[in-house]
């Protein structure tokens, strides 16, 4: 994998990706089930000139190539390329305005479940755990890996735990 060189780009080459992406891209969330879920931009198209082109623009480094299968006669090369994380939702901040409703509703979609799950993440500057129970002394024991648990969420899943035939299932379960 090379090196990504970061420079300004003129706004035409913004308006010129805008309307490629529009018409062969896509703007999505993969893992929307998952704790990670991760934003994608993706393009996959035939000419590998303007696939190039937009990869260069958006600093993406690996270009994949798809032969057609033996089976499409007369089908063309392919050539697709993502891109996730962090960059993605600059670049769909960046082009919103200038795509269709359309691509609007599935960037919104996209930044959406994305920073939900940002805001939902624990981390060391929150006051509270993921269910409201405020950080204070009596309720918060620090790991080995400096992050903290919730003391209140421990002792509610301890109650809720319970063994049967030697393996431990939740209650939640039991009633099913």
């Amino acid at each position: 994998m090379g090196t990504v060189e970061h420079r300004p780009r003129k706004y035409t080459d913004i308006c010129w990706l805008a309307g490629l992406l529009e018409g062969e891209g896509w703007f999505s969330v993969a893992g929307k089930d998952t704790k990670y879920p991760q934003l994608i931009i993706g393009l996959h198209m035939t000419d590998k000139d303007i696939i190039e082109r937009a990869a260069t623009l958006l600093d993406v480094v690996n270009v994949h190539e798809e032969m057609p299968s033996s089976k499409s006669l007369g089908k063309k090369v392919s050539y697709r390329f993502t891109l996730g994380g962090r960059r993605a939702a600059a670049w769909m901040m960046t082009l919103y305005g200038l795509l269709g409703e359309r691509r609007q509703e599935a960037i919104r979609h996209a930044l959406l479940v994305w920073r939900n799950l940002a805001l939902n993440k624990p981390s060391r500057y929150s006051f509270a755990c993921l269910r409201g129970h405020e950080f204070t002394p009596e309720s918060t024991r620090w790991k080995t890996n400096s992050t903290r648990q919730c003391l209140i969420c421990q002792k509610n899943r301890a109650a809720r735990r319970v063994w049967i035939d030697g393996r431990r299932v939740f209650r939640t379960e039991v009633a099913a």
